[in-house]
């Protein structure tokens, strides 16, 4: 439907990884950040957690960055990605950073762009994506984690820098 209107169309890839946008990103936020009683929060049973939508706390007091890396990439990574992603956690004192340089360099650009790239194609449309553009990546990455997850809005950063672009609704 949309060939029959344009034939280039802009693509929001990218967005969710580099400002904090999966789930991933804020439970590693909430670790890094406990808040007084998930010390004694934590303590719960699983299920309780589960139901009262806290359930990153089964993780408190465990090693952070092997906790996001086996959320991520249990039973499906090789052992060379495994390596990468293992230093990468282990360098990175940021683990939002860490978290985003792993899905930039293999979930987005090993299936996100793959896929698109592949749809787009089969139905003659020319995608964009402007949050794969090296200066966006390196301005991203360069903002500290507290301001695109200290919040508690989804990606509110970025819905900021463009809130007086973008309708109420939207925004």
């Amino acid at each position: 439907a949309v060939r029959q209107r344009t034939k280039v169309v802009l693509s929001g890839l990218g967005g969710d990884e580099l400002f904090g946008g999966y789930p991933v990103f804020h439970e590693a936020y909430r670790l890094a950040h406990p808040k007084p009683f998930d010390h004694i929060l934590h303590l719960l049973p699983r299920p309780v957690l589960y139901k009262l939508h806290i359930q990153h706390l089964q993780y408190l007091g465990k090693q952070v960055r092997e906790i996001a890396l086996d959320k991520r990439i249990v039973g499906t990574a090789d052992d060379e990605v495994l390596s990468s992603v293992r230093s990468a956690f282990i360098e990175n004192e940021d683990l939002a950073r860490a978290i985003t340089q792993f899905e930039m360099s293999h979930y987005l650009r090993n299936t996100l762009l793959r896929d698109t790239d592949a749809v787009t194609l089969h139905n003659s449309l020319e995608c964009r994506v402007p949050f794969v553009d090296k200066v966006v990546y390196e301005t991203a990455m360069s903002i500290a984690s507290d301001l695109k997850l200290g919040g508690t809005e989804n990606k509110a950063l970025l819905v900021d820098a463009f809130r007086d672009m973008l309708p109420d609704d939207i925004a």
